[in-house]
């Protein structure tokens, strides 16, 4: 299901920043509060693909965000890409704007 959804010539690392993007829309739309706590796991719930298979991209592409200083990170285990990251919805369109200006390999 993963592989149908990529575009020809398009790289998992674009294909989860596609992904990110349309669930911070998504997310956006749907919060009433001040901001929202984003996972990987949600990332891919919400576009109904499976976490495995896409979930350290979009790790990388949070984790990127949080360098930046538009999202803040908590650790909520000990394995490695057990995080989640909340999201102000001040940020949410500075952190669009990010993901498409930003290009990976």
């Amino acid at each position: 299901m993963l592989l149908a959804m990529r575009c020809s010539g398009e790289s998992a690392y674009e294909l989860a920043r596609r992904l990110l993007l349309r669930s911070l829309l998504v997310l956006k739309q749907g919060t009433r509060s001040s901001g929202f706590w984003i996972t990987p796991h949600k990332v891919a719930k919400i576009n109904k693909v499976s976490g495995r298979a896409i979930g350290r991209f979009i790790h990388m592409l949070l984790s990127e965000l949080e360098k930046e200083g538009l999202v803040q990170g908590m650790n909520t285990g000990s394995r490695r890409y057990s995080k989640k990251y909340y999201v102000k919805l001040d940020n949410v369109d500075k952190c669009i704007e990010y993901l498409r200006r930003t290009k990976y390999l």
